[in-house]
């Protein structure tokens, strides 16, 4: 009896480092095939987006080519009536679908007061992710 439980024991051992073995092997790999400087006023955040890249910085939203080159820029992207209420900071963008969200604070906030605004095709067609 020992004998066969010592057997079903080594064949389930087997079993499981056969299976984690091809998982490990099966894990992606990621390779550096480039190097790219970017222009310093772009400090917040990067996003993937179709075709290209959304970069932030501290009052600067920007819409980049797979080759890092400005196809649009804004400037003063914090709406007037939240820098006039102290928003003076964007974070690190995100995107999701069509959607540019763009976290903006104040450096004295606390973050229960940080605001997200999205900018979309109908609020500026240029920003199209």
């Amino acid at each position: 009896m020992r004998a066969g439980r010592r057997a079903a024991a080594w064949a389930a051992i087997f079993i499981v480092v056969a299976l984690f073995g091809v998982a490990a092997a099966a894990a992606p790999q990621a390779r550096l095939t480039g190097e790219a400087q970017l222009d310093p006023v772009y400090n917040q955040g990067i996003a993937r987006a179709n075709d290209g890249w959304v970069l932030s910085g501290t009052r600067v939203l920007a819409r980049v080519d797979d080759r890092l080159q400005d196809t649009n820029r804004v400037t003063e992207a914090i709406p007037a009536d939240w820098a006039a209420r102290g928003f003076n900071h964007i974070g690190d963008v995100d995107v999701a679908g069509r959607y540019v969200y763009a976290p903006t604070s104040s450096r004295t906030t606390s973050a229960a007061s940080r605001r997200s605004h999205a900018m979309t095709p109908r609020r500026s067609p240029s920003w199209t992710p």
